[in-house]
């Protein structure tokens, strides 16, 4: 028996009643140890099939020996919700645990004085009754009148993280955009609404008003949708790409979620050439003056239906920028729909509202400055450069506020 190597000295296995199955040397690479005086453990790494017909052949007959192979496994790289048993991974307080929030709830930051509005299909207000600040109609659904949904998920996952946020909303996103130039010259229109409202406001008293986060937790999924490909998703002279570049120079921080178009188990609705790295995030989506958030499930593991950079050309390539907890349930629910990277970027926004605060250290901020602060501090397992999928890393609220 060349090679063998024993692990249990001082004993004399061939006095075992299992040793006679091991004299015919069918097998000259394992190792020999006993678990107890009753049976004899074979194990062996092998990929060749006729080593373990061989071994099985040898010991056939000898009720006490047990044969074990050792399977080679990898870490998986990535985590599709639609194909687990269950689409929810942890809960609340491990999403909330993973950012950092506890430390800055700790410090007494709560977003006080900060105003999220969710540009989404609606808030629904009964919901949100210490937060809820009014919006803009959008001809056909009044500020707070939406059932609860996408959009009050989208402010939930704010306001517990920022508890004390004032909650505005802009119901622009229908359940499916299709006609995408009527969509963006709606999009255009609320936006230039909801800046000229905020300008109006900060100049109404020379005291400070607080600060302002608009949050879109939607993508284009579907190029197609486009009268010409790339007319508003590659171009950065498009109206609307023009007008959210605006929000940063009247101070106003601007959340993305990235889409669900990631290339291991993309949305449903993506269309054929719009999914995996390259050509998953667009738009305004991957503007240079955005925060946009990929999604991670609580133990930092990527969530595959994350949409993944980089960007087009024009705009900017490293996107996303980092990532944020998703698929999650409630702390001691079985279920919850916080899902995609929409549950991310509100996680995000209501990071952004912490850090906002007004005692915080981070509150005089630029929003290219806070972008960039959020990107130098994320969790990346030291390895600070930008990849496809989880951008700079996750979201660390702490990490943030406490670098100088």
């Amino acid at each position: 028996m060349a090679g063998a190597k024993f692990s249990a000295p001082s004993l004399d296995w061939t006095k075992h009643p299992s040793a006679h199955a091991l004299s015919n040397g069918a097998v000259d690479d394992f190792e020999i140890g006993f678990a107890d005086l009753g049976s004899l453990v074979l194990s062996y790494a092998s990929d060749d099939d006729s080593v373990a017909d061989a071994i099985s052949q040898a010991l056939d007959a000898n009720k006490y020996v047990n044969v074990g192979v050792d399977v080679e496994f990898d870490a998986t790289e990535f985590w599709c919700p639609l194909h687990a048993g269950d689409r929810f991974y942890g809960q609340r307080r491990e999403a909330e645990q993973l950012v950092g929030l506890p430390s800055l709830h700790e410090l007494g930051l709560h977003g006080d004085d900060v105003h999220v509005v969710v540009v989404d299909q609606g808030v629904n207000e009964s919901s949100f009754p210490n937060n809820f600040a009014g919006g803009w109609h959008n001809g056909s659904i009044a500020p707070g009148s939406a059932q609860n949904g996408h959009g009050s998920m989208v402010a939930r996952n704010v306001t517990l993280c920022a508890p004390n946020a004032k909650i505005l909303d802009c119901p622009l996103i229908p359940p499916r955009i299709t006609a995408l130039p009527k969509f963006m010259a709606n999009a255009v229109a609320a936006y230039s609404a909801i800046l000229a409202f905020i300008t109006k406001y900060q100049q109404a008293s020379t005291q400070s008003h607080g600060a302002w986060i608009l949050v879109n937790a939607w993508a284009v999924y579907d190029r197609s949708a486009e009268s010409e490909r790339g007319n508003y998703t590659a171009d950065p002279e498009h109206p609307f790409n023009l007008i959210v570049g605006d929000c940063a120079e009247t101070k106003v921080d601007v959340v993305f979620a990235a889409g669900n178009c990631g290339e291991h188990c993309p949305d449903g609705r993506c269309g054929i050439h719009d999914t995996g790295p390259g050509e998953s995030i667009f738009g305004a989506n991957a503007h240079p003056k955005v925060l946009t958030v990929g999604s991670v499930r609580v133990d930092e593991l990527w969530i595959g239906s994350s949409s993944q950079g980089p960007g087009p050309s024009g705009l900017a390539r490293e996107k996303p920028d980092l990532c944020a907890p998703s698929h999650f349930s409630e702390n001691g629910e079985d279920g919850g729909d916080n899902l995609g990277s929409s549950a991310a970027a509100g996680m995000a926004a209501g990071v952004l509202a912490l850090l906002r605060s007004p005692d915080s250290k981070q509150a005089h901020l630029s929003p290219v400055a806070m972008y960039e602060r959020l990107r130098t501090t994320a969790r990346n397992g030291g390895n600070p450069k930008w990849d496809n999928r989880l951008g700079y890393g996750t979201i660390d609220a702490q990490a943030a506020h406490e670098r100088v």
